[in-house]
């Protein structure tokens, strides 16, 4: 199994921006994950259908943990940069606001001619 790097503040805020828009019905969860995953993946330069990195299927596992911390904000399970977008969205919505908008500007999806 490859080791992937741990997901960062931006790809959390990306992550949990998807599971509150699918609380809220704006998008389904199978197309906000494949998007998720396609923006993340092109990101990194990594297209490659065999490699794993930030694959649908890592995105839906960590997605359950996102959501978790969302709809149970005593959930103490999931990474700690997943808590840490969590509490911030709760608590400080002004921080959270800023780190989404830095995320989707870094995290642009390219576009094809």
């Amino acid at each position: 199994m490859p080791h992937h790097p741990a997901w960062d503040i931006y790809e959390s805020a990306l992550l949990h921006d998807i599971c509150l828009r699918v609380e809220r019905g704006e998008l389904l969860r199978e197309t906000a994950i494949r998007e998720l995953s396609k923006t993340l993946r092109q990101n990194a330069g990594r297209n490659n259908d065999n490699d794993t990195y930030r694959n649908e299927a890592g995105i839906s596992w960590q997605y359950n943990y996102m959501n978790a911390l969302i709809t149970r904000p005593e959930y103490e399970r999931g990474s700690k940069v997943f808590q840490e977008i969590a509490r911030l969205y709760r608590e400080e919505p002004e921080k959270y606001a800023r780190i989404l908008r830095e995320a989707k500007r870094v995290f642009q999806p390219n576009k094809t001619p």
